[in-house]
């Protein structure tokens, strides 16, 4: 299932590995609870009852090749994204930038 959540993002490169991703949350995706930091992500679906999951701000996501360069880019420019990932592998599926917030905004 894919969840997404915004903020920036740091890359590095591992020789033949996958790149490992890690996000920093804007702060409407980020929860602190007993001084540890997560991450929200949001079911992307539009499912009457929103479903989400929590990572810790700490976990490791991964890109795949094909979004190598975009992710690279984001990284550098340290522009607001979208992410979306497989919460099962955390792998990372897509991306958008920028990153733009919902019309149900607060």
């Amino acid at each position: 299932m894919a969840y997404v959540t915004q903020g920036t993002i740091q890359v590095e490169l591992k020789n033949g590995a996958d790149t490992e991703v890690r996000i920093n949350p804007a702060e409407e995706y980020r929860v602190v609870h007993n001084s540890k930091a997560f991450i929200v992500f949001i079911d992307e679906t539009n499912d009457p009852t929103p479903k989400a999951r929590l990572f810790k701000q700490t976990d490791i996501f991964t890109a795949k090749s094909l979004l190598v360069h975009g992710v690279i880019s984001a990284a550098i420019q340290q522009v607001k994204i979208e992410i979306k990932i497989n919460s099962r592998t955390r792998n990372i599926v897509s991306f958008k930038i920028p990153a733009t917030l919902s019309d149900n905004t607060v």
